[in-house]
């Protein structure tokens, strides 16, 4: 299904939280935000507000 006027070559970088301090707690993430590792929020909105993305939902 395809949505008008959405950006689908956005690219957000993911890691697993933990993995780099050989300490990887499988399902959780980190996005990276101006250069700092920021802790994913399972709720899409409030993730993509966190990294600076607006968008206008559509119903």
């Amino acid at each position: 299904m395809a949505f008008p006027n959405n950006q689908y070559n956005y690219m957000v970088f993911v890691r697993i939280m933990g993995r780099v301090e050989n300490n990887p707690q499988w399902g959780k993430y980190e996005i990276l935000k101006d250069g700092v590792w920021i802790d994913y929020v399972e709720d899409i909105d409030n993730t993509l507000k966190e990294i600076g993305v607006i968008y206008e939902k559509e119903i």
